[in-house]
């Protein structure tokens, strides 16, 4: 907590030196380790209670509106933002109406109150309905996308939900709803309780550079093995990040690949520049399931960044009864729900990623 009280004369003359986070003089240190937000100016002393109650509301990661202080609009935004992560992949015609409906309100300065319930009460409801159908389809060993089960998993609301790594300190940012990891180790992650026994798939947005520029271009064309230090993991599953410059939609020289968290925002979400990285376990009833991104060497300047979490729930063991012993001894390959897929289970690199089934035992495609 930092106190200050300044005069406007003593800065206004010369406003090129009034900066926060660090000082107009390149020999002074960076103000490392922090984070900012919301600064404001008064023209009047606050009393001790004005500023206990600025600092109870304070809190960047619920998107607090000081202007407003009802708490049930927060929470409609807050639940906003939360199924803004997964919104487009829901496949819920009802649920994209509901969420598109509550944006439009929250974004028209003339949405009256009872608009604004109405659109929460809707939201809240087709969220429930949504999430609802896909529990009962795992539960009953079927295919479902149960990504809401991962908070904040495209980062829409800064690090809400997220464990691990120290997430406040300097060189990790949050910007355009992706993050990143600079020149340190990390490893984030939530865990999951109570799922249906079945295979699972995480799916992320993400990309590595193994050092700087020119060291991880280098080490990326060297195929050097600290070009594998970031990883996708489930559990003790783990996969690695595709490399930064791995992607064919950039050059080197001219240098256009990703170099800001905006960029790599945009390659990711935007471009489609770079594949999803997966990762799939089989889960038993009552396992606990630790889902995350990590990076544990030490490389200078190297860069981690993430977005778009994803977890599917590909089926349960019920679903490979029917095709856990073929009477006519051949390979063939089953998906998870039985149907014949290949008469032989040759160059299983071919095809896409996921589990299927091979003479009774379910076989991982990466």
């Amino acid at each position: 907590e930092v106190n200050m009280t300044v005069k406007p004369s003593s800065f206004i003359n010369d406003i090129t030196r009034f900066t926060i986070g660090h000082s107009p003089f390149t020999s002074d240190a960076i103000m490392e380790n922090a984070l900012f937000d919301d600064f404001r100016i008064f023209d009047t002393a606050l009393s001790a209670e004005q500023v206990m109650e600025l600092g109870r509301c304070a809190t960047a990661m619920e998107y607090t509106d000081y202007n407003n202080p009802d708490a049930e609009r927060q929470d409609f935004k807050n639940l906003v933002m939360e199924v803004k992560n997964y919104v487009n992949d829901c496949g819920d015609d009802d649920l994209k109406q509901a969420y598109n409906s509550a944006t439009r309100v929250l974004n028209s300065s003339s949405s009256s109150a009872s608009a604004i319930n109405n659109a929460y009460e809707s939201l809240k409801e087709a969220v429930a309905a949504y999430q609802q159908s896909q529990l009962a389809l795992a539960r009953s060993g079927r295919p479902a996308n149960l990504t809401f089960l991962i908070t904040n998993s495209s980062f829409t609301r800064y690090n809400v939900g997220w464990q691990g790594a120290d997430l406040s300190v300097a060189y990790n940012a949050y910007a355009n709803e992706t993050a990143e990891q600079y020149s340190r180790p990390f490893d984030i992650w939530q865990e999951l309780q109570g799922l249906p026994a079945g295979t699972y798939t995480l799916t992320c947005k993400a990309f590595y550079r193994a050092g700087s520029i020119e060291a991880g271009y280098q080490a990326w064309r060297s195929n050097s093995s600290s070009t594998q230090n970031a990883q996708l993991y489930m559990n003790d599953v783990a996969t690695t990040v595709p490399n930064l410059f791995s992607s064919s939609a950039y050059t080197y020289n001219p240098y256009t690949y990703p170099d800001n968290l905006k960029q790599a925002s945009s390659a990711l979400n935007d471009a489609s520049a770079y594949a999803p990285v997966s990762v799939s376990i089989d889960i038993n009833e009552g396992d606990v399931m630790r889902l995350g991104i990590r990076k544990q060497a030490i490389v200078s300047s190297d860069w981690v960044a993430y977005d778009h979490f994803q977890l599917i729930y590909e089926g349960g063991t019920s679903d490979v009864e029917d095709v856990s012993s073929d009477p006519s001894g051949n390979d063939y390959v089953y998906d998870l729900h039985g149907r014949l897929i290949r008469q032989s289970s040759d160059n299983l690199e071919d095809m896409p990623k996921g589990v299927y089934i091979i003479k009774g035992g379910k076989v991982l495609v990466k």
